[in-house]
């Protein structure tokens, strides 16, 4: 004979509804459309007689339980509501029918665990809901940065773009290149103050070869920046933003130095070397964990002028600061990337220079090795040639009045000739005036010679 199953539930007229389904899921759909159960019970029915029979989850603990483990916990089993479960109070001296007793195990999923002698109905999934939307964390709100060039736009909205991922690239791997390393070179520390950034490494490194302390003047010099759309900030900062992707918005808002994020910290880009112009170890945490790195370079440097070994990381951050790297000078990082550069592009290497007089150090670093530490390069990161980058051929647009130690390259000729004019008054006007003219011839047999535009402003001026 077919099994039937019987819904028992009591409807709004105080009857019991007695529909009945040849399947198990016949009846949940009737539950949840008729009588919005949350809890349900299937029971068996015998079709002739109407019968109550064993439920679903009677067979099913009569077949997977044996018959003694079944008696020893029948008084610990849990109860679940009967089939009648609905919104609606009892009737006026109705009585339910009893629950039926199933193992905790086979409790089925739709039922919520309710408190002794709560009532199966949505009110109580209300309450859940409502207090689960009052722990709820809430969004912050702030003023973000309005753009300048686009008042209507946040600033730097187009810095969340791959596209803009991809245009720092381009920029990165060319200076790298330039100075005989590739993008995913770590060994040695790579210096690109603003005032070096378009010179010709070879320039750099004849200099050095002459004045040992070219470099000093870096300590007081500025950072590279880079500009993108309506957006700029150092090149650390931005090579520390690409260094994870993709970004989310709010990080942009803490990128760009929106006020009023309360909850969310302050990002900076630290340098795990702890050299200020480097654009290799360079990493995006929180503003006091860089503060905080502070002290490891206070403590390799007491390492070295105390003549320890100086260990190759630190314990306290991660990622970790380079002690090794952090005991060096800034004088001692420009010699050892300079001898670096000789290395990639097969120039003669550079002599070791002499300790300079009143140096902190007992020694002097100025190539690879060195003598207290294990930093090197791998010949796998060094590029003997350089990419084309557009501005092979380019004149060095340097100004010849400055002293070597205050050696700047330009990004543009009318930039070199601003500098001339307004930094160097005390020259004679009439060799000024010649220095504007044979940069001018310079440049301008440059355009031609790369196909130039032919109605830039540049070449304008320069007719």
């Amino acid at each position: 004979m077919a099994k039937r199953y019987r819904c028992q539930a009591i409807k709004s007229n105080s009857r019991p509804c007695t529909a009945s389904f040849h399947r198990a899921s016949g009846l949940e759909r009737h539950q949840q459309k008729h009588h919005q159960s949350q809890g349900i019970t299937f029971v068996h029915c015998d079709p002739a007689t109407g019968a109550r029979r064993r439920s679903i989850f009677e067979s099913i603990a009569a077949t997977l339980l044996p018959s003694s483990r079944r008696n020893s916990r029948a008084t610990a089993e849990p109860t679940v509501p009967p089939l009648h479960a609905s919104p609606f109070a009892a009737p006026s001296g109705g009585v339910y029918p009893p629950p039926v007793q199933i193992p905790a195990g086979l409790v089925h999923a739709q039922v919520p665990p309710l408190a002794p002698g709560a009532r199966n109905n949505i009110s109580n999934w209300n309450d859940v809901l409502r207090s689960s939307s009052a722990n709820a964390r809430t969004v912050p709100t702030y003023e973000v940065k309005q753009s300048r060039r686009v008042p209507s736009q946040q600033r730097g909205a187009s810095w969340i773009r791959y596209q803009s991922k991809q245009r720092f690239e381009e920029v990165l791997s060319p200076i790298l290149e330039r100075w005989g390393v590739g993008v995913q070179h770590w060994g040695t520390c790579v210096l690109i103050p603003e005032a070096w950034r378009f010179l010709e490494p070879i320039e750099l490194v004849a200099l050095l070869s002459t004045d040992v302390n070219l470099p000093l003047a870096l300590a007081q010099g500025s950072r590279a920046c880079y500009s993108y759309d309506d957006h700029a900030t150092s090149f650390a900062r931005a090579k520390a933003w690409y260094s994870t992707w993709p970004r989310r918005g709010c990080d942009l808002d803490n990128f760009v130095g929106t006020e009023g994020q309360d909850d969310y910290k302050p990002m900076d880009a630290s340098h795990l070397c702890h050299h200020k112009h480097c654009i290799i170890h360079i990493v995006y945490e929180a503003a006091d964990v860089n503060q905080d790195r502070a002290r490891c370079q206070e403590r390799a440097q007491f390492l070295r002028r105390e003549r320890r070994a100086i260990p190759d990381h630190c314990t306290q951050h991660q990622p970790p600061c380079l002690l090794q790297h952090a005991a060096l000078t800034t004088l001692e990082a420009c010699h050892i990337q300079a001898s670096v550069f000789c290395l990639a592009k097969n120039l003669p290497p550079l002599q070791r220079k002499p300790c300079p007089r009143r140096y902190p150090y007992p020694t002097f670093e100025s190539a690879l090795p060195c003598t207290f530490s294990s930093v090197s390069v791998i010949p796998d990161d060094l590029v003997s040639e350089t990419v084309d980058d557009g501005l092979r051929g380019r004149p060095n647009l340097n100004c010849t009045f400055c002293p070597p130690h205050h050696l700047r390259g330009y990004a543009s000729i009318i930039a070199l000739w601003a500098h001339i004019v307004h930094h160097h008054q005390a020259e004679k006007k009439k060799v000024r005036l010649q220095e504007v003219c044979r940069t001018a011839a310079a440049w301008q047999e440059y355009w031609d010679a790369s196909g130039g535009r032919k109605f830039n402003p540049t070449a304008a001026k320069l007719e």
